[in-house]
């Protein structure tokens, strides 16, 4: 894994000083995430910088880095127990919680590393992206919500596995506005192939969102 992770810092000089067209992109994302195991989505999101390379007239080697925050959300509203049915029918008891919700954050470093194939030279270009990105998990929280308080306390990432290697997917458009600068979109999906949890089968951890950013050609 770590190999993975110094493979996009390595390509960095090399693509900043290739001799073919090179480009720098700015980018930020609003995101969804969500456990495999798990249905509740929480809002996410992250920024970053990418430097790109056109290989042929269609190919673009792309790399960078990312800040980002993902996680998931467990519990449930609605808890009834079985004391509360004493009478024969449901009379809640107010010194016991009926909602206990327990939401994970998680900040992340992420080096993507893709290809980008372009369809055509005009305005508006469509594009796929392909590839894979070590992700380094920074640091964690957990927001615990009760009927009687919130509080957020750091998460322990003992039993997190820190580093990370996802797959990435994306379709979007670029608009050339002059001869230097694109603007683009592009809905992401990421999948991480390793586990979140090392001890918990099924914790893969699943994002997509709507990466939109501005590039500028530099060669």
């Amino acid at each position: 894994m770590k190999k993975w992770t110094l493979l996009p810092l390595l390509l960095l000089p090399l693509l900043v000083h290739a001799q073919t067209r090179a480009s720098v992109d700015v980018l930020f994302s609003p995101d969804y995430s969500w456990l495999k195991t798990l249905e509740t989505i929480q809002i996410a999101g992250r920024f970053g910088i990418n430097v790109n390379v056109k290989l042929t007239e269609r190919l673009h080697l792309k790399t960078g880095m990312r800040l980002a925050r993902a996680g998931y959300t467990t519990g449930k509203s609605g808890l009834r127990y079985e004391s509360e049915y004493a009478t024969g029918t449901w009379v809640p008891d107010p010194s016991l919680p009926h909602r206990a919700e327990f939401i994970h954050h998680y900040l992340l470093l992420e080096w993507p590393v893709m290809g980008r194939l372009e369809w055509n030279r005009r305005k508006w270009s469509p594009f796929m992206e392909i590839g894979m990105s070590p992700v380094l998990f920074l640091s964690g929280r957990t927001t615990q919500i009760t009927d009687f308080e919130t509080k957020t306390i750091k998460e322990n990432l003992v039993g997190v596995s820190t580093f990370q290697l996802a797959g990435n997917l994306a379709f979007g458009y670029n608009y050339q506005v002059n001869q230097k600068i694109q603007v683009f979109g592009q809905p992401t999906f990421r999948y991480l192939l390793t586990k979140l949890k090392k001890a918990q089968a099924g914790h893969h951890l699943y994002t997509i969102g709507l990466e939109m950013g501005c590039r500028l050609r530099i060669k």
